[in-house]
């Protein structure tokens, strides 16, 4: 007889978030619309056929108007989540899947043997301010940092603007760290920002303007 704990979950148990599929398919489609040449294409195909398979397990108004704004042109899809949820949500989301690759790369060519990637929760905002105390209470030292809403700068992204006009409202920003002392009189603005390599996208046919999830 097996246990509870080794017994698979029943099915009206397993739920996708909302959230997560929302962030899921905001990278795939800036990745299979604007910025292939950023990513292997492959992988937000493949993402955006998880959460194909994620969206049947959404019932609801969640699944109505989430094929309601699949069924709409990229442009459209792009505006109503720039209105819903952010100004460059998609972009703002590719860049920080970016980040976190192009970081994850380094370490390996590097030939460190552990990177942690530490999840927040859905806000850190409490650690924003105590970011450099916090790091130091544990034995470690904040070495960069990264905010994907003012990257959209380096992509042309107009959105820029917004947050740059609004610098007071909270934003999400990444930090790295590493195990060695802080340096007492640092301060966050002291941090150096994380810069990403953003190869020359290439030239290609215009398209049609819709974007291909299906």
């Amino acid at each position: 007889m097996q246990s509870d704990r080794t017994q698979p979950p029943r099915e009206e148990e397993v739920k996708s978030s909302v959230t997560a599929l929302s962030v899921a398919r905001g990278f795939a489609r800036a990745v299979l619309t604007e910025y292939g040449h950023l990513f292997n294409v492959h992988e937000a195909e493949l993402v955006n056929h998880l959460t194909e398979v994620g969206i049947k397990s959404i019932n609801g108004i969640n699944w109505v108007l989430g094929k309601i704004i699949q069924s709409m042109p990229y442009s459209m899809q792009q505006s109503f989540f720039n209105y819903a949820v952010c100004p460059g949500y998609d972009n703002v989301i590719m860049l920080r899947k970016l980040m976190i690759r192009q970081k994850i790369e380094q370490v390996i060519k590097s030939g460190k043997k552990q990177f942690v990637i530490l999840g927040g929760g859905y806000d850190i905002s409490g650690l924003v301010k105590d970011v450099m105390e916090f790091a130091a209470g544990a034995g470690l030292s904040v070495t960069e940092r990264f905010t994907a809403a003012y990257a959209l700068e380096d992509i042309g992204d107009p959105n820029v603007e917004y947050y740059k006009a609004n610098a007071t409202k909270p934003l999400e920003i990444y930090y790295t760290m590493r195990k060695q002392a802080a340096i007492s009189e640092m301060t966050i603005d002291m941090v150096p920002v994380i810069k990403l390599n953003l190869p020359e996208k290439p030239q290609v046919k215009a398209s049609t303007g819709y974007c291909s999830l299906q």
